[in-house]
């Protein structure tokens, strides 16, 4: 027979792994967009690359001027080679392969990494600002509201998860 105890140690317990899994849902969730940043931001050079006329608005706006820069190189100083237009890709990969790296060590509960991403993120978004592009700024904003919505949530697992301190207690008299 199970007694009212147990019961209640069974409920508490399922409690706690539920708030664990919605807690663990949020992070993901939260910290994934730094893998979306990083797929768009290349599907956006690949698509400049090969001439298409669209953008995701969620990508990186640096990866953008990069492109624009690197062909107006190529128009300024003729490289017929494409070697200028390598190398522009390089660099959007470095970038993008850089916020995916942050999305994994973010899932992997390192916080410092996404707090950088975030503040680099911060700064792409004033550069969207700035070019402008109101809408790539505002989708900027969403993205980051998302990040530090799995970053809290990361901070509120950590906590969960962190043992309980108790006195020690010496041995008492008998």
């Amino acid at each position: 027979m199970e007694t009212q105890g147990q019961g209640a140690a069974d409920a508490a317990q399922l409690a706690a792994v539920q708030t664990r899994l919605v807690l663990n849902g949020r992070m993901r969730s939260g910290l994934g967009w730094f893998y979306w940043i990083a797929a768009l931001s290349l599907i956006n050079s690949g698509a400049y690359l090969f001439g298409a006329k669209f953008t995701f608005v969620i990508g990186l706006g640096i990866t953008q001027v990069m492109d624009a820069v690197v062909t107006a190189l190529i128009q300024q100083l003729g490289d017929e080679s494409g070697l200028l237009r390598i190398i522009g890709l390089v660099i959007d990969i470095c970038v993008a392969g850089a916020f995916a790296l942050i999305g994994y060590f973010g899932r992997k509960r390192i916080r410092w990494p996404v707090i950088v991403g975030m503040v680099v993120y911060a700064l792409d978004a004033i550069l969207m600002l700035i070019v402008p592009d109101i809408l790539g700024a505002a989708f900027h904003a969403w993205a980051l509201f998302a990040i530090w919505t799995g970053l809290r949530a990361m901070r509120q697992l950590n906590a969960l998860e962190k043992p309980a301190v108790t006195p020690v207690i010496g041995s008492l008299p008998s």
